[in-house]
């Protein structure tokens, strides 16, 4: 997949599910709808680049050359990176941190 097409399936997702996630994010006062989806749908679109970290080339490689490099040589193009297990650790822990920012 290309740069394009990682963001078109993040973004697809992001909208798919902003409607279940937004309500449960606890913050003190309330988050307008927008923004709360606003942030929902930043985080699908970053999160929709970082499968392909692993390959020096791609949009998010060449933006992070160095964390690019080194997962490279360390675990090679489409190996764990590219695993469910992954994705869900990675969204659990980008959820576990946005609800301490936000309490």
């Amino acid at each position: 997949m290309n740069k394009s097409a990682h963001l078109m399936s993040g973004l697809t997702v992001g909208i798919a599910v902003s409607k279940y996630i937004v309500p449960t994010v606890p913050y003190n006062g309330q988050i307008d709808g927008m923004v709360g989806i606003g942030a929902v749908l930043c985080g699908a679109l970053l999160g929709s680049l970082l499968p392909d970290i692993d390959h020096r080339n791609s949009y998010i490689g060449r933006k992070l050359r160095i964390t690019s490099f080194i997962i490279s040589k360390t675990l090679g193009h489409r190996s764990i990176v590219h695993t469910p297990l992954v994705i869900f650790a990675f969204s659990s822990l980008l959820f576990y941190l946005a609800m301490l920012l936000c309490s």
